[in-house]
């Protein structure tokens, strides 16, 4: 499957948002998931994937790069809605992913960009009601909730992440309660990040 199924979406405006570029993200060493949503033009989503021969801090300044490259040129219309990082699993390169992971939150914070950290268990909740649904699951759920052909689970993640901050937007309505459960849970932590932001512009 590839492309994008026309199905009914529900978006809530038509004048211009406030936000006007949301980008979620599944951080990953090999294969960072990527979507796009930008005020009057078609949602792109796609995977980041270093070449082979990259390791270490080659590969983590390749991903970086193109991170930054994406984070909105205007950081007070720009949101991303980050995957958060799994804490119970011990994998091959784990430590270099939270590095990568808080060194991108931290570059966000210092544009005083809107961020949001999204747990996995709730990113498969919004997605399938389930929090422990399996990537299969989330992959089926978005072309089946959200009329998007995802090349691969890391995508899937990036275009539930960016539905998520559709909604916290208030520019996508959520279309079931699970979905709004998960939304009106994460609003605090949106305003939060929206008052760090202030307190940055205007330090005491």
């Amino acid at each position: 499957m590839s492309g994008n199924r026309k199905i009914p979406v529900p978006e809530k405006i038509k004048a211009e948002p406030t936000i006007t570029q949301i980008m979620g993200l599944d951080i990953s060493l090999t294969s960072t998931g990527v979507s796009l949503w930008r005020w009057k033009k078609p949602p792109f989503n796609f995977t980041l994937a270093p070449p082979r021969r990259l390791s270490g801090m080659d590969r983590f300044h390749w991903i970086f790069e193109r991170l930054t490259d994406y984070a909105g040129l205007d950081p007070d219309r720009f949101l991303a809605v980050v995957e958060g990082i799994s804490y119970g699993h011990n994998m091959k390169g784990h430590a270099e992913r939270s590095g990568l992971y808080y060194t991108f939150l931290y570059y966000l914070w210092r544009r005083k960009a809107h961020y949001v950290v999204v747990p996995p268990t709730v990113l498969k909740k919004f997605a399938t009601g389930k929090g422990n649904a399996h990537k299969d699951q989330v992959l089926k759920e978005v072309y089946k909730r959200f009329g998007q052909d995802a090349a691969n689970s890391d995508v899937a993640d990036a275009i539930v992440l960016n539905y998520i901050g559709r909604a916290l937007c208030e520019i996508w309505e959520p279309t079931t309660s699970i979905q709004r459960t998960v939304i009106e849970k994460l609003e605090s932590q949106f305003s939060l990040v929206a008052l760090a932001r202030q307190e940055i512009s205007n330090p005491s």
